[in-house]
């Protein structure tokens, strides 16, 4: 997971002890909010679309890339964040076939864009 796309809580109570201050530090570095920042999968300028169809401002679906780059994801837009549009994910597949199952009026288009099974990048 990017650093920026998620919080950590702890169930203990914090003490002087207990505070990590160089864990604090690092993330109040950060500025950027999470629907501006392409790193996070929900973000509207997110770096690995695949895929996307605007039907209207209230429906739209995309495909991404996870940002493990091991599978792809369906998502809908889900309202807005920070002024920009968030994508919230529907459904996980690591097949085309999977793809077009789950999104069946948009099957010609997956099968010109994807291959038949997600390609993970050599280690």
């Amino acid at each position: 997971m990017h650093p920026d796309c998620f919080t950590a809580f702890s169930a203990a109570p914090a003490t002087p002890e207990t505070i990590n201050r160089k864990a604090i530090q690092t993330v109040s570095r950060s500025r950027t909010p999470r629907a501006l920042n392409p790193a996070c999968e929900e973000a509207d300028n997110y770096s690995r679309v695949v895929l996307r169809w605007d039907f209207s401002e209230a429906k739209a679906t995309r495909i991404i890339e996870c940002r493990n780059q091991i599978q792809w994801v369906i998502q809908y837009r889900s309202g807005t964040r920070s002024g920009q549009p968030s994508w919230r994910p529907q459904s996980y597949c690591r097949t085309r076939q999977g793809l077009e199952r789950l999104l069946p009026g948009m099957a010609e288009e997956i099968a010109a864009a994807l291959p038949v099974r997600f390609v993970e990048p050599a280690p």
